[in-house]
C-alpha cells in the first residue's frame, strides 16, 4: 500500500547478495512516519519465509530506549552475546562486558572529538567480544544482520559513540549493518556538535536507499482500505473519519490513531461518546502537545456538572469568561493548534462560543444539550472529562450502566421490584440522588407500555428517596417526584385509572401525591400530553380529607408535609380542619411540619438551618395552643423533640426576626 516494493527488493536482494570480509553498513534514509520500520519488518518476514533466517544473526536494536552512552553500549553488546548464544551464565557475559567497556574507557578516548578524530585505533588489545561474534560466525557458517534503529531520535552524542563503537572498535566480520535515521535530522545534529557531520555519514555508510515520504493519495487510500473495514457501532469507521475530515502528514501518525483506536474498542468498556474519544486520539496522534494543553487546563474546556470538579466550580462568570477567552487567545496563537478548532468545537461547546464570537460559558446551559452531555458521556460534562484520559470507570459511568440495565430489565422482564429494591438499596445519598437524575434523563427509552409497573415500583418505593436538603440542587425525592411526572406522560387513561384505584386512599403518601401533581402541571406548561387530569386524583384526596375529617397525623397516614399538601388545595379549610386534629399527642409532628430547612456555606463548611417562620404559624396555627400541648406530650424525648423545642423556643422570642435559625453541621431528618 505505501508503494515501497522497490525499496524492500533493493534492500532485500543487497542483504542476501552481500558477502562482506569485514563490515558493510547500509544507511535507510526517510523522514519520521515514512515507514522505514516497516519496510525492515517485511524484510525480515521475507528472509522468514524464504527460511534465509538461519543463515543470519540479527540484532534488532533502538538506543532509544537507553539513557547514556555506557548503557548503551552495555545493551548492545548483551544483545550481540546473546545472539551468538554465548553463556547462559549471565555473570560471565556481565564480567566480558564489563571488561571491555573499562578498555575503552581505561585508554582515556572518554571524549567523542578523539573518536571521531580516529585515535581509537591506540587501543592495542583486540576486544575478546570480538574473538568470540567472529568465531560463532566462522564457525556456524553464519553473517550478522544489525539493525539500528531511531539514531535521528537520541543526542549526536550517542548516535556517533554506537556507529563508531561498531565501526572501529568492535571488530566485527561478515557482518552488515543497517542504520534507520532521517539524515536531515541526524546530519543537523552532528553539525551543531562536530561540523563535519554529513561527510562522516557519507564516509561511514556505504549504500544509502532513500526513502521518499507518502504522498496523500496514497495515504488516504491506506486510511480507507485499513478502516472500511473497522465496524464502530454498526457503521464503517470510514465514514466517521472521512466526516471529520481528519488529515495525516504520514503514515506513522495513521498507524499511532488506528492503533489507538482499535485498542479502545477492543478493551475500553467505559462507554464514553465514541465520537469525542476518536477526536481526542485524533489530536493525540497529530498533535500531542495540544492533547496535553486539554488534559492540563480542563477548567477552560469543561462546561457542565461543573459541581462535581470542585476546583473548577464557577461563581463569577464574568471573571472566568475573561480569563478562558485571554487561555484561548495565547493557545490558538499557535497556528498548529489553530487547525484543530474545528474539531474541537465539536468536543467543547466553550470553543463552538469562542469561535463564534459569543462568551465561552453560560450561566445557564441548554437543557437539551445537558441532558444529551450526560445519555452520551460526552468529554465537556466533568462527570466523564478525565476518563477520556485514564480509560478507567467511575461512579457516573457505574450508575449510567445501572441505569440502563434497569431499562433494560422493565423493557423485557417482569420481575422488576425486587431488582429495583436490590439496586438503589446500595447507593448512598449522593449516589441516590445522581442515579435517579440519570434515570430521569433516559425514560424515553422506557417503553410505553410499561410506564405504568414503573410508575407503581416507584410510587411503592418512595420510602427509599430522601428529603434531604442540598445547596443549589434537586434531590432525590423531588427528582423521584419529576420522574413520576414524566411517565404519566406515557400511560393511557385506563391505565391512570387503575393507578387511581391503587392510590387514592393512601393518604400517607399525599404529598407524593401533590408533588407530582405540580410537576404534570409544570409539565403542561412544556406541551408535555397527558390522556387524563392528575389534579382530579389529588383534589379528591385531598376533599375525602376534609370531608370525613381523616387524621392525618395518625400513625398509619403521617408523612411529613402532607398537611402543605392539604393547604395548597384549601387554605381556609386547612385551618379548620388543623384546630380539630392537633392534639398533645401529635404536637411535636405538627411543629415539625412549621419548621422550614434552608442549608449554607460557612466558612467553607455546609450548615443546615431549621427555623419556624410567622407565616407558617399565622397560616395553620393562629388559633392553637402550642405551649400547652408540648407541655401535656409524653412523648420520651429525642434528638428530633429536642431540635423541634429550639426552634420553636426561639422563634417565641424573636418572632419578626429573619435570622432566627438553629444551625447544624449535620442534617437532622424531622
Amino acid at each position: 500500500m505505501l508503494n515501497r516494493k522497490a525499496i524492500i527488493n533493493q534492500l532485500y536482494n543487497t542483504i542476501i547478495n552481500c558477502e562482506p570480509i569485514t563490515n558493510f553498513t547500509i544507511g535507510l534514509n526517510g523522514k519520521w512516519g515514512c515507514g522505514k520500520t516497516t519496510i525492515i519488518k517485511n524484510i525480515l518476514r521475507i528472509m522468514d519465509n524464504n527460511a534465509l533466517s538461519d543463515n543470519y544473526v540479527i540484532v534488532n536494536f533502538d538506543p532509544w530506549k537507553y539513557d547514556d552512552e555506557k548503557v548503551i553500549l552495555k545493551a548492545f553488546l548483551n544483545e550481540i552475546l546473546s545472539s551468538v548464544h554465548y553463556s547462559s551464565d549471565e555473570s560471565i557475559k556481565e564480567t566480558l562486558i564489563q571488561n571491555f567497556i573499562n578498555l575503552l574507557y581505561d585508554s582515556k578516548l572518554l571524549s567523542l572529538g578523539n573518536l571521531l578524530a580516529k585515535e581509537l585505533e591506540k587501543i592495542n588489545a583486540e576486544p575478546e567480544i570480538s574473538n568470540i561474534v567472529n568465531n560463532y560466525l566462522f564457525n556456524n557458517n553464519k553473517k550478522m544482520l544489525i539493525i539500528i534503529d531511531n539514531l535521528d531520535r537520541i543526542y549526536a552524542e550517542k548516535s556517533l559513540f554506537l556507529i563508531k563503537c561498531i565501526d572501529s572498535i568492535i571488530n566485527f566480520k561478515r557482518t552488515i549493518n543497517v542504520l534507520l535515521y532521517d539524515e536531515d535530522i541526524l546530519n543537523e545534529f552532528l553539525n551543531k556538535k562536530f561540523n563535519n557531520g554529513k561527510n562522516y555519514m557519507n564516509k561511514l555508510v556505504q549504500l544509502k536507499i532513500d526513502v521518499p515520504e507518502v504522498d496523500s493519495y496514497t495515504l488516504n487510500n491506506i486510511k480507507e482500505k485499513i478502516t472500511n473495514n473497522l465496524l464502530v457501532n454498526g457503521h464503517p469507521f470510514i465514514d466517521f473519519i472521512n466526516k471529520e475530515k481528519y488529515e495525516f502528514d504520514n503514515i506513522r501518525e495513521l498507524k499511532r490513531y488506528l492503533n489507538l483506536i482499535i485498542s479502545s474498542i477492543v478493551y475500553n468498556e467505559s462507554r464514553l461518546n465514541n465520537e469525542d474519544d476518536s477526536n481526542l486520539k485524533y489530536i493525540k496522534s497529530v498533535c500531542p502537545k495540544l492533547y496535553y494543553e486539554i488534559l492540563e487546563n480542563k477548567q477552560y474546556f469543561i462546561t457542565y456538572d461543573r459541581k462535581y470538579d470542585y476546583d473548577n466550580y464557577i461563581l463569577d462568570y464574568e471573571k472566568f469568561n475573561n480569563d478562558t477567552k485571554s487561555f484561548y487567545n495565547e493557545l490558538f496563537k499557535n497556528q498548529e493548534y489553530k487547525k484543530y478548532m474545528h474539531i474541537l468545537s465539536k468536543m467543547f461547546p466553550s470553543i463552538k462560543n469562542y469561535s463564534e464570537g459569543y462568551d465561552p460559558f453560560n450561566m445557564y446551559n441548554d437543557i437539551d444539550a445537558y441532558n444529551e452531555s450526560i445519555i452520551k458521556c460526552k468529554i465537556c460534562n466533568a462527570r466523564y472529562f478525565d476518563l477520556y484520559f485514564t480509560h478507567e470507570e467511575n461512579d457516573f459511568i457505574r450508575l449510567n450502566k445501572d441505569v440502563n440495565n434497569l431499562i433494560d430489565m422493565i423493557n423485557n422482564k417482569e420481575e422488576l421490584e425486587k431488582f429495583f429494591i436490590g439496586l438503589i438499596s446500595e447507593y448512598n445519598d449522593e449516589t441516590l440522588k445522581v442515579f435517579v437524575e440519570i434515570l430521569n434523563i433516559n425514560l424515553f427509552k422506557i417503553n410505553d407500555s410499561n410506564a405504568l409497573k414503573v410508575i407503581i415500583c416507584l410510587y411503592e418505593n418512595e420510602n427509599l428517596f430522601k428529603h434531604r436538603v442540598l445547596l443549589f440542587e434537586i434531590n432525590s425525592y423531588e427528582r423521584l417526584c419529576i420522574v413520576i411526572a414524566d411517565l404519566l406522560s406515557k400511560i393511557t387513561e385506563a391505565e391512570f385509572n387503575n393507578f387511581k384505584i391503587h392510590v387514592k386512599e393512601d393518604y400517607k403518601r399525599l404529598h407524593l401525591i401533590y408533588k407530582i401533581n405540580y410537576w404534570v402541571n409544570n409539565n403542561k406548561k412544556k406541551n408535555f400530553k397527558y390522556n387524563f387530569d392528575f389534579n382530579e386524583l389529588y383534589n379528591e384526596m385531598c376533599n375525602k380529607i376534609l370531608d370525613d375529617n381523616i387524621d392525618i397525623y395518625l400513625d398509619k397516614y403521617y408523612r411529613k408535609g402532607n398537611i402543605w399538601a392539604i393547604y395548597h388545595f384549601d387554605k381556609n379549610q386547612t385551618k379548620k380542619y388543623v384546630e380539630t386534629i392537633v392534639n398533645n399527642n401529635n404536637i411535636y409532628n405538627f411543629l415539625s411540619d412549621l419548621i422550614s430547612v434552608s442549608v449554607s456555606i460557612s466558612g467553607g463548611l455546609k450548615q443546615y438551618e431549621y427555623s419556624i417562620s410567622k407565616e407558617n404559624i399565622e397560616a395553620l396555627s393562629e388559633n392553637i395552643d402550642i405551649d400547652n400541648l408540648k407541655n401535656n406530650n409524653r412523648d420520651k424525648p429525642d434528638a428530633k423533640h429536642l431540635l423541634v423545642d429550639e426552634v420553636y423556643n426561639l422563634y417565641k422570642t424573636n418572632k419578626d426576626a429573619f435570622d432566627n435559625e438553629v444551625c447544624t453541621n449535620e442534617f437532622i431528618e424531622l
